[in-house]
């Protein structure tokens, strides 16, 4: 059975449960997946972004980080 793995808000690996449950319980391949989502990108009605300059470089950081995390780990 093939399992998916829906990163939202949490991207850690060491202590994420839905993660090792979907490692350990997985009889086939898991799948990992992010999605983002393009309303981030819009201005607010204050005219601010929805997602700051400083926290898409985090979250890209972050998302580098995670797919480095999992390809030690056999995964992608």
């Amino acid at each position: 059975m093939k399992r998916l793995v829906w990163f939202r808000h949490d991207l850690r690996l060491e202590d994420n449960e839905t993660v090792f449950a979907a490692t350990k319980l997985a009889q086939g391949s898991v799948s990992f997946v992010f999605v983002y989502d393009s309303r981030w990108d819009e201005i607010t009605t204050e005219g601010q972004p929805r997602l700051g300059s400083f926290r898409k470089t985090f979250l890209a950081q972050s998302l580098l980080d995670l797919q480095s995390s999992l390809r030690a780990r056999g995964h992608d």
